[in-house]
This record gives structure tokens, C-alpha cells and sequence, in this order.
């Protein structure tokens, strides 16, 4: 299937770790100019070498909590490539922790990246795309839909841009922009790293999907592409969830038995 996709400008925020390394290379490979936003300068350096062969892109050092510089990068790119069409909020972060061992810094912290960081990108984007529509993207979770132990501000902030994108997808429709997100579960990146350590533990997260396995960041970039495209044109306001069956029934497991 052609996404036409070809020339649109794409910003993917958290563009050169996991999933949002995936997204930028498939969006390349889509025929998409695309700016990688993070704060790993070595991490964005190493993903423009690699992708410098796949067509237009460029890397920018930028912390998505900050309003001075997301604006900043948002000019760095409609300079180089005159207008935003796609922007990608994947940025996030995961560091599981109990209510009651939790400071306050570390709540505001997850509110920041999780949540604000949304909420400013995408405030960032509306001004370009008025011009001429656009699709924002936002990084949703399985913990919006079914939050864990030791995940209070994370899944707080999920929730938030679950509801995010619905009120931006109505605010926005007049202008022809689209807001959506993604809701991805168990996939295999740095982020869960630490969740799937434990091999026990590994083996009862696959128990609960129906797929009986993680994920990959490949197969929520595909998605992520699909929906960035015209041929999804009539998808807004809404959350596709991409987790293999993760909880569609009570015990998956006991279809391998």
C-alpha cells in the first residue's frame, strides 16, 4: 500500500530510542522529511548517521517539558523544510515507583514528560498546520486502559493524553487536523527493560496476551505510519490499541493449554 507520505515534514519527539527510532526510520522509508527530538545528543547523532541514507533528516537536542525550547524546534524545522505536517508525541518515560516511596519531584517529573510534553508539542504544532492540516500522533499506553502496581504517575499521565487527544481531536477537526494516538503494551524496548528482567515475571506478562509474546517496535512504527497517512483520513479522536490481545479475555494463557 502507498501511504503517500512522500515530502511530508515529520517531527518525532523520543525519535531516536525505541519506538520512536522505529517511527523515524519507517516514516524515512515512507518517503517523510523527519526531525528526531530528544535530549540524548549521542543517541540523535548516531540515528542521523544511520538515516542520512533513507532521505531528508535531521536530529535536535530538546527537553519536551520546555515551551522556549520546543518553539525553538519548531522553527529549526519549518526552516529547513518550510512546514509540519506529522508530529509524532512518543516522548516518554517509565520509572515504576510506590505512591508512598514517591517524592513529589518525582510525580511532577512523570507529569512533565508524560503529559505537559503533549500538551506543549502539540500547542507548538497547531499554529503550522492551520495553514494546511496535519496529523498529531500521541504516544498513548495499556496503562490508560489497565494500570500496574507501582505505575500512579504514569498511568495518571496516560490517561490524561488519552483524553488530550480526544478534546484536540475536536478542537482542531476545523482546521483539518487530525489527532490521534496509539496504546501500545508489552513491546520490547529500554523502557521495560526493567519489568522483564525476572524471567518468572516475563512468562506471566506473555500469560496475559493473547499473542503470547512482546512486541515490537517495528509493529507500532507500521501502525503509527498507517495512521499518519490519508488512507486513515477518517480516524480521529481515538486511541488504536496495538498490544496483541493484552487482557481481551481474562485468562489468554488458556487458549495454549
Amino acid at each position: 500500500m502507498d501511504l503517500k507520505l512522500s515530502g511530508k515534514a515529520a517531527i518525532v519527539t523520543g525519535g531516536a530510542k525505541g519506538i520512536g527510532l522505529e517511527i523515524s526510520r519507517t516514516l524515512l522509508q515512507e518517503g517523510c522529511r523527519v526531525c528526531m527530538v530528544g535530549t540524548d545528543h549521542a543517541a540523535l547523532e548516531r540515528a542521523e548517521r544511520e538515516f542520512s541514507v533513507l532521505g531528508p533528516c535531521m536530529a535536535r537536542v530538546c527537553d519536551v517539558t520546555d515551551a522556549r525550547q520546543i518553539q525553538e524546534t519548531f522553527a529549526a524545522v519549518e526552516a529547513a523544510y518550510s512546514t509540519v505536517d506529522i508530529l509524532v508525541n512518543n516522548a516518554g518515560a517509565l520509572k515504576p515507583k510506590k505512591i508512598e516511596d514517591m517524592s513529589e519531584a518525582e510525580w511532577d517529573r512523570s507529569l512533565a514528560v508524560n503529559l505537559k510534553s503533549v500538551f506543549l508539542c502539540t500547542q507548538a504544532a497547531i499554529r503550522p498546520m492551520k495553514r494546511h492540516g496535519g496529523t498529531i500522533i500521541n504516544a498513548c499506553s495499556f496503562a490508560a486502559l489497565i494500570p500496574s502496581v507501582g505505575q500512579a504517575a504514569y498511568a495518571a499521565a496516560k490517561i490524561g493524553v488519552k483524553s488530550l487527544t480526544q478534546v484536540s481531536a475536536a478542537e482542531l477537526a476545523p482546521y483539518g487536523i487530525r489527532v490521534l494516538g496509539y496504546l501500545p503494551g508489552v513491546i520490547a524496548t529500554q523502557l521495560i527493560q526493567p519489568l522483564i528482567q525476572d524471567p518468572v515475571r516475563a512468562e506471566t506478562m506473555r500469560g496475559d496476551i493473547a499473542a503470547h509474546r512482546f512486541g515490537s517496535p517495528a509493529e507500532v512504527a507500521s501502525v503509527v505510519a498507517f495512521l499518519a497517512s490519508e488512507q486513515a483520513g477518517y480516524v480521529s479522536g481515538c486511541c488504536v490499541e496495538v498490544h496483541g490481545g493484552k487482557l481481551c479475555v481474562q485468562n489468554p494463557s488458556a487458549a495454549y493449554q
